[in-house]
């Protein structure tokens, strides 16, 4: 069995374990499968026994966690879709993003 497979298995099932993927390789395609099965994190081993060391707490916690290469990969994915589906970019995206939530602080603070 293959670890999506194992992942989605896990997800079927009633555990309720956290997830966290360990590769050695990066192979983009793989991390977004992992992700959509289920998985809560997901580093590479080059990390470094530190760094996997500060995934396992950090994902025992609740917190997702992913290696910068990751999350630069998933930047790039979600800008893609972004500027396809919205004609915006995920800059953009959150821009307007941190606009609304400076908005809605400062009338929650003037007890609106």
């Amino acid at each position: 069995m293959g670890g999506i497979t194992a992942i989605k298995k896990l997800r079927a099932s009633s555990i309720t374990s956290k997830i966290l993927v360990f590769s050695a390789l990066g192979e983009e395609d793989k991390v977004f499968e992992a992700l959509q099965a289920g998985a809560d994190s997901y580093v590479w081993k080059e990390e470094g026994l530190g760094g996997i060391a500060d995934a396992v707490v950090a994902t025992s916690q609740g917190r997702a966690v992913c290696s910068p290469t990751i999350a630069r990969q998933l930047d790039r994915r979600l800008d893609f879709l972004l500027r396809r589906l919205h004609g915006i970019s995920l800059e953009e995206a959150l821009r307007v993003k941190e606009k609304e939530a400076a908005s809605a602080s400062s009338e929650s603070s003037l007890g609106r």
